[in-house]
């Protein structure tokens, strides 16, 4: 019998063609709407387990900066890759330029750094948190992380036209360095710049580090020595905090620091004659460019 004939015994088996697409349409578009609902479904899990996993994540974080106990005895479930007592290094990153918005920014960051850090079970335990994003990483291959980390970064500025800051403490032993730790990052993080986006606390000058390590007193006596330097108007406070920087940077060369900044290096002497003048400090002398740049790294809103 020729295929697409009926045989009279069988007449209940003849579908009209047209009853026959019907039918597949019917069953196609059922498919269609078992797998929509089937993806949106797990969709909703995904999005439930990943919010699930960033608030314990942020929890435990919090935790660490504010220095409360946390058991050492077995891992935290938030970062089952992270022994509590190892050493760990600490990292914090903020958004620097963007065109989203800076919590969607970050999330895009976060997502970069733990996949470009992540590695089998050690992955680091990160956090979105006021603003800033907080990375807690098995100090194990330092090198390895520090690649890791400028990776991250730059995939982050070139994929998505986000700039991100981090500042990197240096390795402490296990969660209650953590606190500390944090500091360290926080404070590494106020010495980036757009030629040195990411910064550790040991990559820091003597000078640098002695000024982190100063009381609060000797801040204080510091910083009150820049009255002249913060009593200039914001455009004339900016350009003499640049040329302190590219002329120290230069050590003390004018024609070096002249070519840093782009300007004439009749600018550069006119600049430094007038910080000389205005705040009695002499940028062209080494004790004064000493005083100048310590006052430039105790005093808010001066630094760079």
């Amino acid at each position: 019998m020729p295929i697409g004939t009926c045989a009279p015994k069988r007449p209940r088996a003849c579908v009209p063609r047209a009853a026959g697409f019907a039918l597949a349409g019917s069953a196609i578009e059922a498919v269609d709407i078992i797998t929509t609902q089937a993806a949106e479904a797990y969709l909703r899990e995904e999005t439930r387990l990943r919010t699930q996993s960033g608030r314990a994540a942020r929890d435990l974080v919090e935790r660490l900066i504010h220095g409360e106990p946390i058991d050492p005895g077995r891992r935290h479930r938030a970062a089952p890759g992270l022994d509590p007592t190892g050493p760990l290094l600490t990292i914090v990153g903020r958004v620097e330029e963007t065109t989203l918005a800076v919590g969607d920014a970050l999330q895009l960051a976060r997502d970069t750094l733990e996949e470009g850090m992540s590695l089998g079970a050690t992955g680091p335990l990160i956090a979105i948190r006021h603003g800033e994003l907080v990375a807690i990483s098995a100090a194990t291959a330092p090198s390895a992380k520090a690649a890791s980390l400028r990776a991250a970064r730059r995939r982050t500025l070139e994929e998505h036209k986000i700039d991100v800051r981090y500042g990197v403490s240096v390795p402490a032993r296990g969660f209650p360095s953590v606190q500390q730790a944090y500091r360290e990052a926080t404070l590494s993080l106020s010495y980036t710049s757009a030629s040195r986006p990411i910064v550790a606390l040991d990559e820091l000058s003597a000078l640098e580090c002695a000024v982190i390590g100063a009381t609060a007193t000797t801040k204080a006596v510091i910083a009150s020595k820049g009255v002249g330097l913060r009593g200039l108007s914001p455009d004339d406070r900016a350009a003499a905090v640049d040329t302190i920087r590219a002329f120290a940077a230069a050590d003390l060369n004018v024609a070096d620091a002249a070519q840093r900044m782009h300007v004439h290096p009749n600018t550069v002497r006119y600049r430094l004659q007038q910080i000389a003048t205005r705040t009695a400090y002499d940028p062209r002398t080494f004790t004064g460019l000493v005083d100048l740049i310590c006052i430039l790294e105790t005093t808010d809103g001066v630094r760079s």
